[in-house]
């Protein structure tokens, strides 16, 4: 591990994983466009992230299948 990591971050990183729905939203106040994607899948999590992911030029089961290997 970095030596530069400090442990409350790293925390809220694993609470982040075990709620994708809270990241989101924490991502969405701070990100317009975030927060334009989801209101257009009206709340739709799964909508959101496959939308912004396609938008992004990023194959989305790829992105899953790597998170996959961190959990």
């Amino acid at each position: 591990m970095n030596g530069s990591m400090n442990i409350p971050r790293l925390k809220q990183m694993m609470n982040a994983m075990k709620n994708p729905h809270m990241i989101l939203s924490q991502m969405a106040n701070t990100n317009p466009d975030l927060a334009n994607i989801l209101q257009a899948s009206g709340g739709d999590y799964k909508k959101a992230f496959y939308s912004m992911a396609e938008r992004k030029g990023v194959n989305p089961d790829d992105v899953l299948n790597q998170l996959k290997t961190f959990m």
